[in-house]
C-alpha cells in the first residue's frame, strides 16, 4: 500500500509541479507582453520627441540665418538726402543688390526745400531671407531713413511679395 500511497503522492506532486511551471509561463509571458508594450511605448515618445528636437533645431538655424542678416552695422555718420532722386537712387541700388524686385514706386511729399519730408512707397517682390537682408541694409544706409510700414504676404512659388514706405527728409 505504500507505494500505491507513494505513487499517488509522486504522481501529485508531478501535477502539481507541472501546474505551477505552466501558471508560471503564464505570469511571465503575461509581464513579457506589458514590458514589451511599455518599451514600444518608451520608443514612440523617443521618436516623436527626436522628431520636435529636429524641428527646433531647424527653426534655431533660420532664426540664426535671420541674424545674421540683421548683422550690418549702423552708418554713424548718415546725414539726409539732398533731393528725393537721391533717395530713391540709394533704395533702388539696394534692392538691385539684393535681387528684390520692386514693381511699383510712388513719391509724396513733392516740396524740395530743406527739412521738409520725404515719402517713397515701393511695392516688391523677392525672397525673404533676401528682404530680411534688405532692411538690415537699411540700417547701414547712407541716408537717415524711417521705415514707417512694412507688409508681406507668401505667394505660391516660395517667395514673398509686400510693400514698405520710406521716410527721410531733404538735407538742410
Amino acid at each position: 500500500m505504500k507505494t500505491q500511497q507513494q505513487q499517488r503522492l509522486y504522481g501529485f506532486l508531478v501535477a502539481f509541479t507541472v501546474i505551477l511551471l505552466v501558471l508560471a509561463q503564464v505570469l511571465l509571458l503575461q509581464t513579457l507582453k506589458k514590458v514589451t508594450g511599455d518599451l514600444i511605448d518608451v520608443k514612440n515618445e523617443v521618436v516623436t520627441q527626436a522628431k520636435t528636437l529636429n524641428d527646433r533645431n531647424e527653426l534655431v538655424g533660420g532664426y540664426s540665418k535671420f541674424m545674421d542678416a540683421l548683422q550690418l552695422p549702423g552708418n554713424r555718420d548718415a546725414s539726409f538726402p539732398a533731393t528725393e532722386l537721391d533717395l530713391y537712387n540709394m533704395i533702388e541700388n539696394i534692392m538691385i543688390s539684393r535681387s528684390i524686385e520692386h514693381t511699383n514706386t510712388s513719391a509724396s511729399g513733392g516740396s524740395s526745400e530743406p527739412g521738409s519730408e520725404l515719402r517713397l512707397r515701393i511695392t516688391f517682390n523677392g525672397s525673404y531671407y533676401n528682404i530680411l537682408r534688405l532692411l538690415a541694409e537699411f540700417r547701414a544706409a547712407p541716408f537717415v531713413i524711417r521705415v514707417a510700414d512694412f507688409s508681406v504676404s507668401g505667394q505660391t512659388d516660395g517667395k514673398i511679395s509686400g510693400a514698405l514706405t520710406i521716410i527721410s527728409r531733404i538735407r538742410s
